[in-house]
């Protein structure tokens, strides 16, 4: 219960600082990377796998084979996928 409210609350934090310009500083990797690392955690908040699904088809073409990899991983291993990037 109380790593739940932990998660809650790291997700909450990255949700409201992605809306704002911070991730449009992150470069394709860190964008993968977190995506990865959310997934890895068991995190699947739909907020934040929306936000960042909006920034992933505007950098994909930066993403080197093993960030798409993880990226389309996170996604479908969390239930998130989003037309945007089917």
């Amino acid at each position: 219960p109380s790593a739940h409210r932990l998660l809650a609350a790291i997700e909450r934090t990255l949700v409201e600082r992605m809306s704002s310009e911070l991730l449009h500083e992150f470069k394709a990797q860190e964008i993968a990377n977190l995506v990865w690392a959310c997934a890895t955690v068991g995190s699947s908040s739909e907020r934040l796998f929306d936000v960042l699904a909006t920034f992933v088809p505007a950098r994909v073409a930066g993403f080197e084979p093993q960030d798409i990899a993880n990226t389309a991983w996170a996604f479908s291993v969390t239930q998130q996928m989003r037309p945007a990037l089917a």
